[in-house]
């Protein structure tokens, strides 16, 4: 399992005209800095997959992702294929903030991705 302390969570609804949804989650990982962006667009055909970014080139990519879970103080996700990459990104966020953060991950991990909420 990859692990990410984040320090910083930041997530957009519409950049540049463009409708997209995502979320960024920027911290350190092994004592460096790193990040994990999660998006999706939406205008444009692009059948249900979301976007993964990090640090690490083998684990970024466009994919339907089947598990996802968050939680109020972390995220986990795990990447479909061969690799497979397991992720937890940790975090801190005030209430308010945490149900904007929540809203934007269901929009971006909607059908066909799947992702479960806890409180």
């Amino acid at each position: 399992m990859k692990l990410l302390e984040a320090k910083k969570v930041s997530y957009s609804k519409k950049i540049d005209g463009q409708e997209y949804f995502q979320v960024m989650f920027e911290g350190e990982r092994e004592g460096k800095r790193d990040y994990v962006l999660i998006q999706r667009v939406f205008e444009r055909p692009t059948d249900g997959m979301i976007y993964f970014e990090c640090k690490e080139i083998e684990d970024c990519g466009h994919y339907v992702i089947k598990k996802a879970k968050l939680w109020r103080d972390r995220m986990a996700i795990k990447l479909p294929g061969l690799g497979g990459a397991r992720w937890e990104i940790r975090f801190e966020i005030e209430e308010e903030k945490y149900k904007e953060l929540a809203e934007n991950l269901r929009v971006i991990l909607s059908n066909p991705n799947r992702m479960e909420k806890e409180t």
